[in-house]
């Protein structure tokens, strides 16, 4: 079960690290992350978000649970830990591409950030603790 993609354009509203994709599948309860009864947490800066439709991505009201990303799941989709450095590589690839898209639709908001790095440098998954 995929998860919403809040936009390729969109920002972590903490870290502003791009998050295009909230994972959910990866998560112990994607059915909730996709209905919005629960939140995920950035793959960044561990602050729990919520992507109520698409073009935004909130940080989580307090009351929201936040589900939590396996090692497990991880491995179905990635393969396992190593995998991630390859997925990373190309959702920089797709986000840089189209940024340079010529024919991107000119109402879509501009893709501002290429590289999977947060405002303080870190990278998507870095130092990340699989539930």
């Amino acid at each position: 079960m995929a998860s919403p993609h809040p936009g390729m354009h969109v920002l972590c509203p903490v870290c502003e690290g791009p998050v295009p994709d909230l994972l959910g599948e990866l998560t112990d309860d994607p059915a909730g992350i996709n209905g919005g009864t629960s939140a995920t947490d950035c793959y960044y800066c561990g602050t729990a978000l919520v992507c109520p439709g698409l073009g935004l991505l909130l940080v989580a009201p307090a009351h929201l649970p936040t589900a939590k990303r396996t090692a497990r799941k991880r491995d179905i989709k990635f393969g396992d830990a190593t995998g991630v450095d390859g997925w990373r590589a190309a959702v920089e690839q797709a986000l840089e591409d189209e940024a340079k898209n010529p024919n991107r639709d000119p109402k879509l908001p501009p893709i501002t950030k290429t590289k999977m790095v947060n405002l303080f440098g870190q990278r998507a998954f870095e130092g990340y603790t699989w539930a």
